[in-house]
Formats: C-alpha cells, structure tokens, sequence
C-alpha cells in the first residue's frame, strides 16, 4: 500500500520546507529601462514596421545563434507576432506587453546573455500548447488515501466533479478558460526498499486507467506524478508510455524524494532529495520523441521545487515539444508562498509557472482571485 503522509508525520520534512520559505527574502530584481539593440541594417525596416512603444518590463531576450529570422520561424519556435531586435553577435529582444518585470534587466551596453528558455515560456511555448490558451487547476494525490491529497478525500466521479467547481472559480477570476486536472501520483516513495529496491509503490495499471478513461470523458487532463526513491525517473516514465500516448496526459518528477544521490543511501523521507539536470533532459527526450512519433500536442514537465538545491542545476535542454513547468511546492504563509513563487515558478529554467495550495496546511490559503490578480498569475495549480 502507498505510505501514509500525514501533517505531522514528517517533522523534518515540515520544518526544512518552512524555515527555507521564511528565510528567501521576498521581491523582485528592479526593472530597468531597455537598452537599444544594434539591428542588421539587412532587417531594420521590417523590424522598424512592428517596433512597439518600449513599456517597463516588456522585453525578453536571449541568443538566437543566427541573425536569421526565417530560420527562427521555422523552428516554430516562436509566434509570428514577435518582434525581434537581433544584434550582430546574435543576441535578440523580443517585446511582449505581459512580459514579467524581472526580464527587463538588459544592459547599457548590450543584450543579456539568457537562456531561449526565459524566451520561450514569457512568449507563451510551443505552438498547440493546452497553457497557450488556458490555465489549468488540478487535484492531487492518490486514490483512496486521504492523508496524501485531495483525491484521495473522494471518489473519481466527485473528484472530477469538484475540480471543475474549483476550475470555474478560477474562470470566473481571471476570465479566460480553465482545465480541469486530476494529478495522481503513480510512484508513491515507501520507507522500504522492496523487492526491485526502487523504494517505490506503482500505481496499479487498472487504477490509473480508470482516472484516465474518466479525463478523457469529462474534458480533463491528467498528470503522472513520480516520486524518484532510488529508481531512474525515465524509466518510471516510460512504464506508462500506453498513457502517455494520449494528448492529455503529461509528467511529473518529484525532487524531494529522488534519495539516489544521497552519500548515505538513505531511504525517501529522511532527507529532501534533489533531481539532477540529465534526468530531467532524458525525461524531456523521450516526451518529444512521443509527440513527434504520435502527432501530440506538447507534453508539460511538471517539477516540485521548495529548496533551491531540490534543482541544483536548472539548465536544461530546450526541447520544443515539453513546457517545464516548475511548480512552488512549499506551503506556509501566503507572503513566503509568493515570495518563493517569484523564486522557483518565475526562474528563469520554468517556462510555465506553477503552484501548490495545501488545505489543511497553508496559513490564509491563496484566493482563485488573489492569483488571477498577480503580475504573472500561474499556468498550473495545484491543489493537495
């Protein structure tokens, strides 16, 4: 059976997890006015023809490798709306109004080196994405186990039937459509080795077919939920590629219980683990490879963070078929949630932005409307 994660079962765990959201100092890198960007004299007057106003905050950047803007459409990386000041060294500035303010910290002299990803989550991701044209609010946990979520608090049907009351709230807030979502967790971390020494309890394939069968009738969708122990994220994953298949469901990776790295070998649960940068591009791999195999739309990547060392190194593969979504797991007080949001879900490795509210532990629980009110409200909630 799947270990029980009661509130106060995990003192250790309770307390890491708090003490590192009260101490993040909360706000963000001050916005600054944009630099002017050297244009190829070969494309200023297209670019000069779409050029909008400069407004604070409205600019991303990062470097393309080539000067060449066809090539960059065709990649389908980007929309056909964007603008583009592209320098001779290949650096780009892309102005988008709903860009967040700490994008805007170019230099006097030149573009700030940043990653294509900060590029692509502040222009919306890959063409087809479920984010590009909703949020998406879901329940987590596992069936039947109260204590792990609020799917585990009611039957499949009256899951369903409350997300979406939650999904509407949210709709109602911030007027744009919202997904309702189931979030099962497949691969429960256990304090025992087993007999594979995965440290992992798996979902029953019958389980999990039952919550996908009823996402696919109600308009859902669905996220897998790995919880590592000291097994290899991409295999975990791949032992439901038959899920995976399907257009509405996606993946996510637990650091907290990936104890593989751990000196001393210690099961999930005595220490916050940390995921390392290959698996999370192995994972994104073979996402990709699916869609393009199956004619998918993108897969998300969900990542749980609450440490900052959960992702030691968040440089990761750009991969046009996956939006890494990183979700601010920790749960506290709503000025250490936020503060942490703008951290994690906000970095620049997320291309989406997520966050989990916790019912029974959250001090003051963040409002539907108190989210949809934020600069850059989540793509992704969650709710434990």
């Amino acid at each position: 059976m799947p270990v029980v994660r009661r509130p106060g079962a995990r003192p250790a765990f309770l307390a890491l997890a708090l003490t590192s959201m009260l101490l993040l100092a909360a706000g963000a890198p001050g916005a600054s006015s944009p630099a002017e960007a050297q244009v190829p004299p070969e494309q200023q007057a297209s670019v000069a023809a779409r050029l909008p106003t400069p407004q604070p905050g409205g600019f991303t950047y990062g470097r393309a490798g080539t000067s060449d803007l066809a090539s960059l459409a065709a990649a389908q990386r980007f929309p056909v709306e964007a603008v583009f000041l592209i320098d001779p060294e290949g650096d780009y500035l892309v102005y988008r109004p709903s860009a967040p303010a700490w994008a805007n910290t170019l230099t006097a002299d030149r573009l700030h080196p940043a990653s294509l990803v900060v590029l692509r989550r502040a222009l919306g991701g890959p063409s087809g994405s479920m984010f590009e044209r909703a949020q998406v609010v879901s329940f987590y946990g596992y069936p039947g186990i109260a204590s792990m979520g609020e799917l585990g608090e009611h039957s499949p049907e009256r899951a369903a039937d409350l997300v979406a009351q939650a999904a509407a709230e949210y709709a109602a807030a911030g007027g744009g459509e919202v997904i309702p979502a189931f979030h099962l967790i497949i691969a429960v971390a256990q304090p025992q080795p087993g007999a594979d020494g995965t440290y992992l309890y798996r979902m029953p394939r019958a389980l999990l077919e039952q919550y996908v069968e009823l996402a696919r009738d109600r308009g859902m969708q669905v996220f897998l939920d790995v919880q590592i122990g000291h097994s290899d994220p991409l295999s975990e994953v791949q032992l439901v590629e038959w899920a995976l298949q399907e257009p509405f469901v996606h993946v996510a990776l637990d650091p907290e219980f990936d104890t593989r790295a751990d000196a001393a070998a210690r099961t999930p649960g005595q220490v916050i683990g940390r995921l390392a940068e290959s698996d999370v591009d192995a994972v994104q791999g073979y996402l990709g490879g699916l869609v393009r195999q199956h004619g998918l739309p993108p897969k998300a990547l969900v990542l749980h963070q609450f440490m900052e060392d959960m992702l030691p190194n968040p440089v990761y593969d750009d991969v046009p078929e996956v939006e890494i979504v990183i979700d601010m797991d920790g749960f506290g007080d709503r000025n250490a949630k936020l503060s942490k949001y703008e951290a994690f879900a906000l970095g620049p490795y997320a291309e989406r932005a997520g966050i989990k509210l916790f019912y029974d532990w959250d001090i003051d629980l963040l409002l539907p409307s108190e989210l949809q009110a934020l600069p850059t409200p989540p793509d992704l909630v969650i709710y434990q």
